[in-house]
């Protein structure tokens, strides 16, 4: 949904003369109209092409996000004997979201936590661990 107007350029910042053909390599990340207003459709990436009528071409890559709505985990209380391992899953909204779940732990000298959620109980007491997917734990 977000827009952004692009402004072809030829040489040093000076704009180009006439008309110019707008494209998007994959209109359904991104779409770009005939004055050269962008929006943006879902997450992924996509190349905008401006083209002038002297044959002059001009393209810039594009990156869409899509940010996450909430984050949920399969298991959260747990209890493990020293040395015992788990894996956690971590499910982020929608499920298109670009933003990537991290873990972290509050004490690891009690539990361990991997990048892709495996924990161990490394000795005795409690800890939290949190899956963090944009501003959603």
């Amino acid at each position: 949904g977000d827009t952004v107007a692009l402004n072809a350029a030829v040489g040093k910042e000076k704009k180009a003369s006439g008309t110019v053909a707008w494209s998007s390599s994959n209109t359904k990340v991104a779409s770009v109209n005939s004055r050269g207003l962008l929006t943006a459709v879902d997450g992924g990436t996509a190349s905008i092409t401006a083209k002038s009528i002297d044959g002059g071409t001009v393209a810039c890559k594009v990156n869409v996000s899509v940010p996450a709505t909430g984050i949920f985990l399969n298991m959260t209380d747990i209890v493990l004997q020293t040395g015992e391992t788990r894996s956690l899953n971590a499910r982020v909204e929608p499920s298109d979201a670009t933003d990537k779940v991290q873990w972290s732990t509050s004490d690891a000298r009690v539990v361990a936590v991997d990048r892709s959620g495996k924990i161990r109980a490394v000795a005795g007491g409690s800890a939290a661990v949190t899956a963090k997917a944009g501003a959603f734990s």
